[in-house]
């Protein structure tokens, strides 16, 4: 297929149309500015500069701004024009801190549909202009990556708010990225998930996720559509310092036979996905960290399932410096990186993170001293969400659980506190949240010498005592799973008897990290 990247115009406008297949010749074409906004008014004025080289796209094409900051693009009556923030500047933002860097063109509206799409558009404006705000991006940055924060009731939204987003007020997070399952199904809920989520005072980009779907959707091109009367289109990109951001729906769904409410799902990504992908990072160039964010994983590291077009974002983006993957979906968090083995052949690094999330086990088991559910998820790990730090091309991921401290980054289980193994008398556990399988985990006792841990996937004590067996805790279908960041050892024969014991944890893992815990236990 011809790439359908099109230089800075209008020169290379000809050449590209050419290529394009004939069914949109006849297409509107939208035409604007990306200016400087220099009065913040929002509004293209005659004395703001156009930004030459800013990446503009239809969903499928992408082009680049000319000299003077203009753009030309091919539209359909489903069509969301966007840019790419680029380095440098940054977009403005809704009351609520919603990145405001489309244009939604659907004349006549979305289909009628139980929860309501995007109202009509009306015909296309003369220009569509979109305005930047001239920002230091520096080369050191953090942001907020959240999973899955799914409420299922205005209960829970604001546990949300409580347990989560308050301590985030005052963040110097740059950005919050949200990895999908906003909402659990009640779509109805947007607008107020938004007041809550605007409280913390930094912009909140948002993923699509197998929850946020309309579930009366006849196909999976009209299942986004109040997702995009919310926060716009599906795949787009920004960039912040040397990393280039790419947020892609990789769920597909599928109406139901007698078009009702209900239906199903899979995941992957389609051809037009891929081809915008491939036009998008050419824009971008090869020098920059891409982080792609996603709900469901790419790669499952504990079943080893690759997702649809793994294999073709993985050709595109083998020159490239490294590459992040952020998923949620599973409510468990699983860490790896990918090789020759799994099909990575790039000088940089592959590493995916598929992160806690903010809803843990859907907000179910007992609750605490606030009434919050603690929300365990099934792998043991709390509820919370992941502090990205960025450097240059740098980064470290860090678990951040839920009204816990920053140090809190694993749980550890003593001999006697637990029922896992063939001597639970004599087995210590540590399940470190964030590990890699290859971290090298180390124990001590009372102070003495540090000795070895064995990586040993298994059920969290926790959450097997919580969700497994007679008094479950949560909510329907939730129970204990493998977690693929557990350690185990047997300790010594003369382990102290009827005193108090300290027991200490060191896990240092592959990119240089060191995480510490330590509990105090009386056998």
């Amino acid at each position: 297929m011809a790439s359908r990247i099109i230089g800075r115009l209008p020169a290379c406008i000809l050449t590209t149309l050419l290529a394009l297949p004939a069914t949109l010749h006849a297409q509107e074409m939208a035409t604007g500015v990306v200016f400087e906004d220099t009065n913040g008014n929002g509004l293209h004025d005659t004395d703001e500069p156009g930004i030459p080289g800013v990446a503009v796209s239809n969903g499928l094409d992408v082009v680049l701004t000319d000299e003077e900051g203009r753009y030309e693009l091919p539209v359909t009556d489903n069509t969301i024009l966007f840019v790419t923030k680029p380095s440098g500047y940054d977009v403005p933002l809704s009351e609520n801190n919603i990145p405001q860097f489309y244009y939604i063109h659907k004349p006549e509206g979305s289909p009628a549909l139980y929860f309501r799409g995007v109202e009509p558009t009306g015909p296309l404006p003369e220009s569509v202009d979109f305005p930047m705000i001239p920002a230091d991006d520096p080369d050191q940055f953090k942001a907020i990556i959240f999973a899955d924060p799914q409420p299922e009731s205005y209960d829970e939204l604001y546990h949300m708010q409580d347990k989560v987003l308050s301590e985030l007020i005052g963040t110097e997070a740059r950005f919050a990225v949200v990895l999908g399952d906003i909402m659990f199904d009640h779509l109805n809920m947007f607008p107020d998930y938004i007041q809550v989520i605007g409280t913390v005072g930094i912009p909140f980009y948002h993923v699509v996720g197998n929850h946020d779907l309309n579930r009366d959707a006849p196909d999976n091109e009209t299942s986004t559509e109040t997702y995009q009367r919310y926060f716009g289109p599906v795949d787009f990109s920004w960039q912040m310092g040397d990393v280039h951001f790419v947020s892609m729906n990789n769920i597909k769904w599928r109406g139901s036979e007698d078009g009702g409410y209900g239906g199903g799902y899979h995941t992957g990504l389609d051809e037009n996905q891929l081809e915008w992908l491939r036009n998008d990072l050419a824009a971008a160039g090869t020098d920059k960290l891409v982080v792609i964010c996603m709900h469901g994983p790419a790669y499952h590291h504990a079943s080893g399932r690759r997702l649809p077009g793994l294999d073709e974002m993985m050709e595109m983006l083998v020159d490239h410096p490294g590459v992040l993957v952020l998923s949620g979906h599973t409510h468990t968090a699983m860490r790896g990186r990918l090789g020759p083995e799994e099909g990575w052949e790039g000088e940089g690094p592959w590493e995916e993170l598929t992160a806690v999330t903010v809803s843990g086990s859907w907000w179910s088991g007992p609750r605490d001293h606030t009434g919050i559910p603690l929300g365990l998820q099934s792998d043991g790990v709390p509820p919370g969400y992941t502090i990205a730090e960025f450097d240059g091309t740098d980064f470290t991921l860090r678990y951040k659980g839920g009204m816990l401290p920053s140090s809190h980054q694993m749980s550890i289980h003593p001999p006697g506190q637990h029922q896992n193994g063939e001597e639970p008398g004599r087995t210590l556990l540590a399940n470190v949240y964030y590990a890699f399988p290859d971290s090298e985990v180390e124990y001590r006792l009372n102070g003495g010498e540090w000795r070895p841990m064995e990586f040993n996937p298994q059920r969290d004590p926790l959450a097997r005592a919580l969700f497994d067996g007679p008094f479950n805790h949560g909510k329907p279908l939730v129970g204990s799973v493998t977690a693929r960041h557990i350690w185990e050892a047997r300790v010594p024969d003369e382990l102290p008897r009827f005193r108090p014991n300290r027991w200490e944890v060191r896990a240092t893992l592959p990119d240089g990290q060191v995480l510490t815990g330590a509990r105090s236990h009386t056998p």
